[in-house]
C-alpha cells in the first residue's frame, strides 16, 4: 500500500499508521463524499429536514463508539465509518423514496359523460 509509505516519506510523519487503518479511514471518507452528493440532491428536492436528521443520527452513532474503549486505532476506524455510513444510508433511502414513483394506485379515471340537454319549461 502506498498510504503508510506516503505518510512517512512525503508527509514526514513521526510514526507509521497501519495500512488497514488507512483503508478503513478512507472508506469512511468515501461515505462522507457520497453523503455530500446525496445531501445536495435532497436539498434540491426540498427534503432538507431529512438531511439534518441523517447527519444528526450519524453524529449520534459516532459519539458512543468512542466510549466503547479498546484500541485507539480500531475505535477511531470504526467510528470513522459508522457515522458517515448511517447518514449516507438514511439519505440514500430517502432520495430513492423521494424520486421513485408512488406505490399507491391512482384512482380510476372517470369516463367523459355525454352532455344531457334539459328540457326548458316555460
Amino acid at each position: 500500500m502506498i498510504g503508510p509509505w506516503a505518510l512517512l516519506t512525503v508527509m514526514r510523519a513521526h510514526a507509521a499508521l497501519p495500512g488497514w487503518f488507512l483503508a478503513v479511514f478512507a472508506s469512511g471518507t468515501l461515505f462522507m463524499m457520497i453523503g455530500y452528493i446525496l445531501q445536495s440532491a435532497l436539498i434540491a428536492l426540498g427534503r432538507h429536514k431529512i438531511v439534518m436528521i441523517a447527519w444528526g443520527a450519524g453524529a449520534l452513532i459516532t459519539i458512543p463508539v468512542f466510549a466503547t474503549g479498546g484500541s485507539i486505532l480500531a475505535t477511531t476506524a470504526f467510528a470513522a465509518v459508522a457515522g458517515p455510513l448511517a447518514a449516507t444510508v438514511m439519505m440514500a433511502v430517502d432520495a430513492w423514496w423521494a424520486t421513485s414513483p408512488r406505490r399507491a394506485a391512482a384512482p380510476p379515471a372517470t369516463l367523459p359523460v355525454e352532455p344531457v340537454e334539459a328540457d326548458r319549461v316555460g
